[in-house]
C-alpha cells in the first residue's frame, strides 16, 4: 500500500558505520511532528538537522563501540510525496562511541515507546547498534552497565526536550507514527513515556547467505 502522508510530519533517519563483512548500513527510523504545518524549506530541515545531529549523536556514542561512528541523519520532509529531502552523511563530522571493542553485529539496546493507545502487534521500539562492550555487564556481557543505562535515560530525554526548541517551524515533537501505509488508520501518536532495557537485544541481520544446492 501506498505511503500516507502527514501535514508537519517529519522522518529523521539516523546512519551509522557500514558493516565492512555485510555491506549493510544500520539506521533507525523516527518521526517528529511540527508544531506548525508549514512545508518546511532546505534550510528548515537543514536547521532541525543540525540540532538533531547533536542530540542523538551524544545519545549513541555513550553505548556504541570506538570502532564504529554515527555518520549523520537523513531528514524528509514526510508531509507530502514530493516532500524535501536533506542528508547530513558526508558532510556531519563523525561521532565515534566511547565503550570499547564492539559486541557482535546483532546486538543492539532497546529503547521502547509507550504512547495513550492499547493495541495487538507490538510496540515502538528503537535498536541502537554498534554496541561497545564496556557498556555491559553480567556473567554474560547480557546486562547494560546500570550507569550506562541512566546515562541513555537521560539523553534520550533531553533530545526529546530539546528537539521541541529547535527555533523551526516551533519545534518538533517525537512521535510514533502507526499504520503509515493505511489511508483509513494512519495516525500519530505523542510518546508518552519510554523505557531502556537492561537486558541487550538483538537484531536479526544477515551475516551470510547460504545458497541452496
Amino acid at each position: 500500500m501506498p505511503n500516507v502522508y502527514k501535514p508537519g510530519l517529519l522522518q529523521i533517519r539516523p546512519q551509522y558505520t557500514t558493516d565492512p563483512d555485510s555491506g549493510d548500513t544500520p539506521e533507525n527510523v523516527l518521526w517528529f511532528q511540527s508544531a506548525t504545518t508549514t512545508t518546511p524549506t532546505l534550510a528548515n530541515l537543514t536547521a532541525i538537522q543540525t540540532q538533531f545531529d547533536t542530540l542523538w549523536s551524544e545519545c549513541w556514542k555513550g553505548i556504541g563501540t570506538s570502532s564504529a561512528d554515527y555518520t549523520g541523519s537523513i531528514v524528509t520532509d514526510w508531509s507530502s510525496a514530493s516532500g524535501l529531502q536533506v542528508s547530513s552523511v558526508g558532510s556531519f563530522t563523525p561521532v565515534p562511541g566511547t565503550e570499547g571493542t564492539a559486541a557482535p553485529p546483532q546486538v543492539a539496546i532497546l529503547i521502547s515507546y509507550q504512547i495513550q493507545l492499547r493495541w495487538r502487534g507490538g510496540h515502538f521500539r528503537t535498536y541502537l547498534p554498534w554496541v561497545g562492550m564496556s557498556s555491559l555487564t553480567g556473567t554474560y556481557n547480557d546486562k547494560m552497565d546500570p550507569t550506562v543505562q541512566a546515562a541513555l535515560v537521560a539523553s534520550v530525554q533531553s533530545m526529546i526536550t530539546d528537539m521541541k526548541t529547535t527555533g523551526v517551524l516551533g519545534g518538533q515533537t517525537l512521535v510514533m507514527y502507526k499504520d503509515k501505509t493505511n489511508p483509513a488508520t494512519a495516525q500519530t501518536y505523542d510518546v508518552a513515556t519510554f523505557t531502556v532495557s537492561n537486558l541487550v537485544a538483538t537484531q536479526r541481520r544477515r551475516v551470510r547467505h547460504v545458497g541452496r544446492r
